[in-house]
């Protein structure tokens, strides 16, 4: 059972950390560089970024995970739309699988 109350916490858990990227451009970056463990998407994310995002990954099979639309997420962060965030951190982007991953 997918338990969002919990992910959503150690989402902000993790951000507090500093450990992950929001928004197109930093999560792209952080792709590129090797950094992202997982990548959670929104729902509604045009096809056009889904395959900006492929692209960066390169070789590397990133996991992704959809969750809400842009406006949920965005709301998480504190902004009216997010369609990507990216976790850098090995253990939260483990957690964060297990919990939005039935």
């Amino acid at each position: 059972m997918i338990d969002f109350e919990k992910a959503h916490r150690l989402l902000g858990m993790a951000n507090r950390a500093r450990m992950l990227t929001l928004g197109m451009s930093a999560t792209v970056q952080s792709l590129r560089k090797g950094q992202t463990q997982l990548l959670i998407v929104a729902e509604d994310l045009s096809d056009n970024a889904k395959s900006k995002l492929k692209t960066a990954s390169g070789e590397r099979h990133i996991e992704t995970v959809s969750c809400g639309n842009k406006d949920e997420l965005g709301r998480l962060f504190g902004r009216s739309e997010l369609g990507i965030v990216g976790v850098d951190d090995p253990g939260f982007a483990k957690t964060l699988f297990g919990l939005l991953v039935p």
